[in-house]
């Protein structure tokens, strides 16, 4: 469980960042506040976010395949609109939420003072006590990690939820699906946590140096050997669900293990994720074998060094390696291991197929250790194998094709094509068209599916209370297991920076990182990450010309002038994602690249009013510019884009000026778009203000849009906006007549 208290204004900032990062399936608001500020911020977010979900979503397709892949766990790319839901006052009860934490969190990760916040308690009473009713159980005791953040930055970088929309962190602004992201671009991850790590890791990067070249060493160990990188991304592959499986070890019926207590849900969570426990185990030390060469190499290197009296070491190489072999070896998990292999069969494994998983779930436990479930395994069995059996009789008989389909809530019915429809027995009842095919049954096969149905609760039930010392066994090592899962997400994470980096078409490198703002920015042939280059077929793919980039001590204020579309929006996001990019821990895409570690990334990006505030372009621009002057620091990265333009030309020029000047006494590396030509001025005045410009003229002095960084201020006429219009489709008669009101002065 992760406690976040964070430090709002007016705008709620924090709060909307972390919800956006975590990506959470419900949201609960005090019914009490329903009214409140931050309630419609939340709300009318979230409501946002469903619109164009649904303008981007597929229609869902009435045959019959989906629906069967949906009901074997076929990956939907579908993705799911966050339900915000408002729970009585009642629920926010401050002394029941501190009994519940004290009660379920592991010893490990509690601290006693997250009570002096009343917030706290109340809030946790609140989501503990629905998601108990949800599920109809309850949390063990001492099984739940609790995190407590407290708004600090904590070792990472801050970025304002404008800026992570601004340069497409998280998701498109036209596209919530599409590939056109950070994330969805760096998204080759294969597990679920490892997903959700890359989501909050993008959203706030590391600041030590140290984490981040053990992360790079990780990266560069997989690039550099093939085997490696497809064996732990196999290994990977065969994983299930880990926080599925964490949760539901977690969780325990109500009240006492009877059948009229435990609900199938509840008895199908604990034998699952039991299964799920077992299939990980058995792959982890497979991962153990993996990684160790990563380590065995470094003793070798440690022993090459030595001999050599050589100055440079390895010894700091794969330090991260290290650490997830150390949460991997525990000899707890071989002690879990153990004892669920002692009652599941040898065969019993995770399987994504919903029908094959309960058929392991029924079939878990040993057989000849208990005469009751053998006989329900029998009956169960010669029940299934009676309607396989009528359904070839009715085939038979009838001459159509009859096939057995089974779902976890109906259960077991007949599939025939839509074809057969006008001649179909007339045993059979209940028939439903689903696309391609009729679903039915028959009076036959309903009796026998009852009969399945209730052999398989009765299996389901005892299966369940078999396990509870099982379960218990392995809530005791809470701790160990969620280490080893925070190790798999980690591992998937920094395999899902290689998998980029080497499916990449063109080159990414290795950043190399210094702390203090030493060396600033330097990056050769630098490049925008989000690449078109596996988007959707169809797209147009773009080819992003490289650029270099320079910032530092003497130069921190970088002004940039240029023609309209000649790739300067482009490249202030360029900067700041490779900046990203290396601060998690990943390869950039460049030639090289020289980063200093910044503590704060902010955006002055775009425009447009903000219509659910009634605020205006202009007010907008001034809001998000005040916030960057006062958030500012030595180790921030600035990026402004046309600072000005809502407003007036005198004004905007003023007010440009004005920013401009607050920033560059600064230690901040600042990229400041403007078309202001006059600020180009500041360079003769401050030392540490250096002109570059995008677009040049040919010797027909006609404009040139190459994209490509000129060391110098734009040099462009200024009337480029006009003959720009004139590319555009614009008629003679009104491009001569724009001349001649610019060159009149408009007279």
């Amino acid at each position: 469980m992760n406690v976040f208290k964070q430090a709002n204004g007016q705008t709620f900032n924090q709060t909307l960042i972390t919800l956006e990062m975590i990506a959470p399936d419900e949201i609960l608001v005090n019914e009490g506040r329903k009214g409140s500020l931050l309630a419609k911020k939340i709300y009318a977010f979230y409501e946002e976010k469903s619109a164009r979900l649904s303008e981007v979503l597929p229609q869902a397709n009435d045959g019959d395949d989906e629906e069967e892949e949906k009901e074997d766990g076929g990956g939907s790319e579908m993705a799911m609109a966050t339900v915000v839901k408002f729970v009585s006052r009642g629920s926010f009860d401050q002394t029941r939420g501190a009994e519940l934490l004290e009660k379920l969190a592991r010893p490990s990760t509690y601290n006693p003072e997250i009570l002096s916040d009343f917030i706290i308690p109340s809030a946790t009473n609140a989501v503990l006590r629905y998601a108990q009713t949800s599920v109809g159980s309850v949390f063990a005791p001492h099984t739940l990690r609790v995190e407590y953040n407290s708004g600090e930055l904590n070792g990472r970088m801050s970025i304002d939820r404008s800026s992570i929309q601004n340069l497409e962190l998280l998701s498109n602004a036209r596209n919530v699906k599409g590939k056109q992201s950070l994330f969805t671009c760096l998204n080759n991850t294969v597990t679920s946590v490892g997903s959700h790590l890359l989501r909050s890791n993008l959203t706030a990067p590391l600041v030590s140096s140290s984490t981040i070249e053990a992360r790079l060493d990780l990266v560069d160990s997989f690039l550099g050997d093939e085997i490696l990188f497809y064996d732990v991304l196999e290994l990977l592959q065969r994983l299930p669900d880990l926080e599925k499986m964490l949760g539901g070890l977690v969780l325990k019926p109500a009240s006492n293990v009877t059948k009229r207590s435990v609900t199938t849900k509840m008895t199908t969570m604990g034998i699952a994720s039991l299964v799920c426990l077992k299939t990980t185990l058995k792959i982890v030390p497979m991962m153990i074998s993996a990684l160790e060469g990563l380590v065995a190499e470094e003793e070798e290197g440690k022993k090459d060094d030595a001999s050599q009296n050589s100055n440079t070491s390895n010894s700091a190489k794969n330090v991260l390696a290290k650490a997830i072999l150390s949460a991997l070896g525990n000899p707890e998990l071989k002690e879990v291991l153990v004892a669920v292999e002692e009652i599941f069969t040898s065969s019993t494994a995770y399987m994504k197929n919903n029908h094959a998983m309960r058929h392991q779930e029924c079939f878990a436990l040993r057989p000849n250790t208990d005469g009751i479930m053998d006989v329900l395994r029998k009956a169960f069995l010669a029940n299934v194998d009676d309607i396989y059996a009528y359904a070839e009789e009715l085939a038979e008989e009838y001459g159509i094709t009859v096939a057995v389909k089974e779902k976890s809530k109906r259960g077991y019915y007949l599939q025939i094509p839509a074809e057969f429809g006008a001649r179909l027995p007339p045993c059979i009842t209940q028939p439903v068209k689903s696309g391609r095919f009729i679903h039915c049954t028959t009076d036959e096969v309903f009796s026998l599916n009852a009969r399945a149905q209730e052999n398989v609760q009765d299996l389901l039930l005892l299966t369940h209370m078999r396990i509870q010392e099982v379960l218990d066994y392995a809530r005791e090592r809470m701790d160990a297991l969620a280490l080893m899962v925070d190790a798999a997400a980690l591992l998937d994470m920094i395999h899902s920076f290689s998998d980029t980096v080497a499916s990449s078409r063109k080159p990414w490198t290795r950043p190399t990182i210094t702390e203090g703002g030493a060396g600033g920015l330097s990056i050769k042939g630098g490049r925008y990450p989000i690449d078109f280059e596996n988007v959707n077929a169809g797209m147009v793919a773009t080819n992003y010309v490289p650029n270099d980039t320079a910032a530092g001590d003497e130069g921190n204020f970088v002004l940039i002038t240029g023609v309209n579309g000649g790739g300067k929006s482009t490249y202030l996001k360029q900067v700041a994602l490779i900046v990203i990019l290396a601060q998690i821990g990943c390869f950039v895409p460049a030639e090289s690249a020289t980063i200093s570690l910044r503590n704060l990334i902010c955006t002055r990006i775009g425009t447009g009013d903000d219509f659910e505030h009634n605020i205006s372009s202009f007010m907008l621009e001034m809001k998000e510019i005040s916030y960057i002057c006062n958030a500012v620091t030595d180790k921030s990265l600035i990026l402004v884009d046309e600072l000005g333009r809502a407003t007036s030309n005198e004004d905007g020029v003023a007010i440009a000026w004005a920013v401009a000047e607050k920033l560059l006494n600064t230690k901040a590396i600042t990229l400041f778009v403007t078309h202001y030509s006059g600020l180009r001025k500041l360079e003769d005045l401050y030392p540490n203000v250096c002109n570059i410009s995008f677009g040049k003229v040919d010797e027909r002095d006609m404009v040139v849009q190459d994209f490509q960084v000129v060391q110098s201020a734009c040099t462009v006429a200024s009337s480029y906006g006009i003959d720009m219009s004139a590319v555009c489709g614009w008629q003679q008669s009104v491009v001569e007549s724009a001349h001649k009101v610019r060159g009149g002065g408009g007279e």
